[in-house]
């Protein structure tokens, strides 16, 4: 009976629980996450620029910039935590 009691409480053990790897891993630079975010709300912005400008339409600065700053701000973070 106590072996089974040990097997039980191995079976538990964090290596074979499904714990993912990334939720170990440590956190990534600010640089590095900073970078990364604002590669990529440039490249959002141009292709939200060249379509509404292609389709006839008038972009609201204040918005894009708005909304700009909020997704490089959670891109930033979200790449820092890992999270995205």
């Amino acid at each position: 009976m106590a072996e089974t009691a040990s097997k039980a409480k191995e079976s538990k053990s964090p290596a074979t629980s499904g714990a993912s790897s990334v939720e170990n891993a440590p956190n990534r630079p600010w640089i590095t996450s900073v970078t990364w975010s604002a590669i990529t709300m440039a490249v959002l912005l141009f292709v939200a620029v060249t379509v509404n400008v292609l389709v006839g339409r008038v972009i609201h600065w204040e918005i894009v910039t708005g909304l700009g700053v909020l997704g490089f701000a959670f891109l930033s973070i979200g790449r820092r935590y890992r999270t995205i």
